[in-house]
């Protein structure tokens, strides 16, 4: 071989290596990237739950129903609370209601 190919051998490897570390840089780049995206996810979904992914409407209906008759109820007994009217006042033995 002369001079003229061992040079240019020499720049074709040097241009591969180059390549190749340009290419591992990008690779990295992509793992690094879908890894964070895996890691967000993960968080975004521990976060927000999975709650009402496969709820019908009539069961998020029911649910919302559920949840007034509950809210009413708890607004009587603190209402029965404030005048009191939630226990017998033991001053009389007859029945009050």
């Amino acid at each position: 071989m002369c001079t003229k190919q061992l040079v240019a051998v020499k720049l074709i490897v040097a241009l591969q290596l180059a390549y190749f570390d340009l290419r591992e840089g990008i690779m990295k780049k992509v793992l690094i990237s879908i890894l964070l995206a895996f890691v967000l996810s993960i968080i975004g979904i521990s976060v927000g739950g999975c709650h009402g992914l496969g709820e019908t409407a009539a069961e998020r209906s029911d649910d919302h129903k559920r949840q007034r008759t509950l809210n009413d109820q708890m607004f009587v007994d603190d209402v029965d609370a404030v005048f009191q009217t939630d226990r017998p006042s033991r001053l009389t033995e007859d029945t009050v209601r």
